[in-house]
């Protein structure tokens, strides 16, 4: 995702990998992991936020992706990316680094009739000649068709001579432009140039999509995309957006279909309080005639020849077709100290006053720390970087292995080593990069349900 037509921000030596423990102007700009399900019967969700890749620009950068594998012969994955902030968003997807491919789009495009169709009138092409040169990046897109979808729409991206391939299905809007064309694939996977031949730009090339939205300022954007990997034809009918019974930007209601008769409905809510700062929606996500409703992050009901399957993640109910699933409430609550071998008892170990459920109950969940406030190193020159002095609401993944109760406290024992301390009331990194947070980490661990 691309916002502005410009490139994120990378701050500091750690951007060039010539980090150092004293920090000095990095702006820590990685994404935040919010929800991680690696795998729930068939149904797994990872949500990433980087709130810093545009300091200043964007207020908003989430991305949530749910992966179906219920048909382990025809995967698909749901990719919903919302933005805020600046006047232009693009959703990019390139075609494959590995072999040559085909595109091809349901929506009728307008050949965009100039040798560098994605440059602005001021902006002048640089042929690049050695790995590393600077250029206009959008220049590099050739041969552009243009078009703007009113309904669903979809791309291929198919192998040359073979059946793999690609396919990208998306709502349209008034607000949104298809650029579908091809550009330069340098890095071709697999491919060894002939020792001393120069390096060429332009050997291989692959299918490239920009979907564009723009506004005079301020645009908030959901990108809606239902990506299948292809190895002959496409299992998926169809996909519809289900109307709900009430307008809310967060609140995503989504029917895939099949060929072979099977439906897949899911809903899902994209407030995240963690990152949008607001409270859980009480009502939940509700569709329009009732019929399915939410109360949670992610909801999925399969249904196939009188069966189904309903999946929940991140919440405390789903109801689809007249049945309830019920899923317990996250444990929540404060790190009050960090351990590490020769506690054999806990091996390494977060520590917390919150009582969680003895023994393998947990194995395997993971739970999500946020942690305190980050002051932020000013460089060499005593400035900071993208002026920000301090970051807040870093976040760490730390997978469960196992949990322990001993003389008041409760051990939450990590697979791996945490590589936390808790000193004078704040957390400290003991590996690199060997931050400070102010203050104790909160931790979060969300459950999910199936049936």
């Amino acid at each position: 995702m691309v916002v502005n037509r410009s490139n994120q921000t990378v701050q500091g030596d750690f951007a060039n990998n010539k980090s150092s423990p004293d920090r000095e102007g990095h702006l820590f700009n990685v994404g935040n992991v919010s929800l991680f399900e690696p795998g729930l019967s068939g149904i797994a969700a990872i949500e990433v936020s980087a709130p810093w890749v545009y300091p200043g620009t964007t207020t908003r950068y989430q991305r949530l992706l749910i992966y179906n594998t219920l048909d382990a012969g025809h995967p698909y994955a749901l990719d919903l990316f919302r933005v805020k902030g600046g006047k232009v968003h693009d959703y990019l997807m390139h075609g494959s680094m590995a072999f040559d491919e085909t595109a091809a789009c349901t929506l009728p495009l307008q050949k965009i009739d100039k040798p560098y169709p994605m440059l602005l009138p001021n902006e002048k092409w640089t042929e690049p000649r050695a790995m590393g040169d600077t250029f206009p990046l959008y220049g590099a897109f050739r041969e552009v068709g243009a078009g703007r979808p009113r309904d669903w729409w979809d791309v291929v991206y198919r192998e040359a001579g073979g059946n793999l391939g690609t396919r990208l299905i998306m709502p349209g809007d008034e607000r949104t432009t298809i650029y579908l064309g091809r550009s330069p694939a340098p890095c071709r996977l697999g491919f060894k140039r002939e020792r001393g031949k120069e390096a060429r730009f332009y050997d291989f090339w692959r299918p490239a999509l920009i979907v564009r939205r723009e506004a005079a300022e301020d645009l908030d954007s959901l990108f809606i995309v239902v990506i299948e990997p292809l190895q002959g034809s496409s299992a998926i009918k169809g996909c519809r957006r289900l109307p709900l019974n009430r307008d809310d930007p967060e609140h995503v209601a989504l029917a895939v279909s099949f060929v072979d008769g099977r439906e897949d409905v899911v809903l899902v809510d994209m407030n995240a309080p963690g990152i949008t700062g607001k409270p859980a929606s009480a009502e939940g996500v509700v569709t329009a005639d009732g019929a399915c409703a939410l109360k949670g992050r992610i909801g999925v009901l399969s249904r196939k020849a009188g069966s189904e399957k309903k999946f929940l993640i991140a919440g405390t109910a789903f109801s689809a077709a007249g049945k309830s699933l019920t899923g317990a409430p996250a444990f929540s609550g404060t790190i009050t100290g960090a351990v590490r071998p020769p506690y054999a008892f806990a091996g390494y170990a977060l520590v917390t006053d919150a009582e969680l459920p003895e023994g393998d109950t947990l194995k395997g969940r993971w739970m999500s720390l946020t942690f305190g406030a980050y002051a932020v190193v000013p460089g060499s020159r005593g400035t900071y970087p993208a002026e920000i002095k301090t970051q807040e609401g870093i976040t760490g993944m730390f997978q469960i292995e196992r949990v322990v109760r001993q003389q008041g406290k409760t051990y939450i024992s990590t697979a791996d080593d945490h590589g936390l301390a808790i000193e004078g009331g704040n957390t400290v990194e003991q590996m690199r990069p060997l931050r400070t947070f102010k203050g104790l980490p909160r931790f979060e661990i969300l459950l999910s349900a199936s049936q």
